[in-house]
């Protein structure tokens, strides 16, 4: 009938894990209570109880939860896990989210509604902020080969940058074709993932949100932003063992998106690109053996 209201659509949830401690379980239950219908675990391979925990948590949540367990086995890294959990998610609408991030009421509902009253928007991103209350960049401009350069040099040891600052300050519109949405925490249809072929499982971690959205906006979709759905992100879980590695999966990828986006004269500048990367390697290594500190925001 013709004024019959429609079900609400589906939510999944798509969480990858590797050692995250007690912030998996916060992160989980926060998902079902803002009224995810499926939340998928993927664990690398962790060696903590995180799991366990979470598991723990949810079973106490009345009445029963749907929350899948997938061991890889092994640390696959962050987009190879995100498109295994998404083969086993069901719902319309895929949400991908850290492990240390907790959603704060009625921002799932509101996400899925910006989605669907905006079918030119392939993601949204929600309003992130830090553990602190301070806002974190969930939305950033694209950046060109000149504010990437400066952007890995000095980010880490200069945050406040003008060139860095100019860089997350994208447009706060509810769309646009030049930004991309942080892959700490957003939503998009199952469907259109699936179809773009998930994240390029090529980046290990890092970037892959950025090429994703890149794709996306290709496709002729725009980069959806909602301030009233609000996420805490408790940002440093994945650095705090193993920092180089971290460092230098960062540079890699780096590396690996200019590879794949310079196009014409402008790759006589990857020799460039890849001076940079290792340079801010070479920084971010020196500042987490001299001060003992995980490596800063990038």
């Amino acid at each position: 009938m013709s004024g019959q209201a429609q079900p609400s659509p589906v939510v999944s949830a798509v969480v990858v894990n590797y050692n995250a401690g007690e912030l998996l379980a916060t992160c989980v239950t926060s998902l079902f209570d803002c009224g995810a219908a499926q939340v998928i675990l993927v664990d690398n391979a962790s060696v903590d109880d995180s799991v366990s925990a979470a598991t723990s948590a949810v079973g106490y949540i009345d009445p029963p939860r749907n929350l899948e367990v997938i061991q890889t086995g092994a640390n696959l890294g962050f987009g190879r896990a995100v498109n295994i959990g998404a083969h086993a998610a069901r719902g319309d609408f895929l949400v991908i989210c850290n492990p240390d991030c907790s959603v704060e009421p009625g921002a799932l509902p509101r996400l899925a509604d910006f989605l669907e009253r905006n079918p030119t928007a392939g993601v949204v991103a929600p309003m992130i902020l830090d553990s602190r209350g301070g806002r974190y960049p969930s939305i950033r401009r694209f950046p060109s080969l000149w504010v990437s350069a400066v952007h890995a040099a000095l980010g880490l040891v200069w945050p406040s940058n003008p060139v860095s600052r100019h860089y997350r300050s994208a447009s706060e519109a509810p769309l646009d074709k030049d930004r991309w949405a942080s892959g700490a925490f957003l939503m998009l249809s199952r469907e259109l993932f699936l179809e773009m072929g998930g994240f390029d499982d090529r980046y290990f971690m890092f970037l892959e949100d950025v090429e994703l959205c890149r794709r996306i906006i290709c496709k002729g979709y725009e980069i959806g932003y909602e301030p009233q759905a609000r996420v805490v992100h408790h940002q440093g879980w994945s650095s705090v063992s193993r920092p180089y590695f971290v460092l230098a999966q960062h540079s890699i990828s780096l590396w690996r998106y200019a590879d794949q986006t310079l196009e014409g004269t402008a790759r006589f500048a990857l020799p460039l690109v890849a001076v940079g990367a290792a340079l801010r390697f070479a920084i971010g290594a020196a500042r987490v053996a001299a001060r003992g500190r995980r490596p800063g925001r990038v």
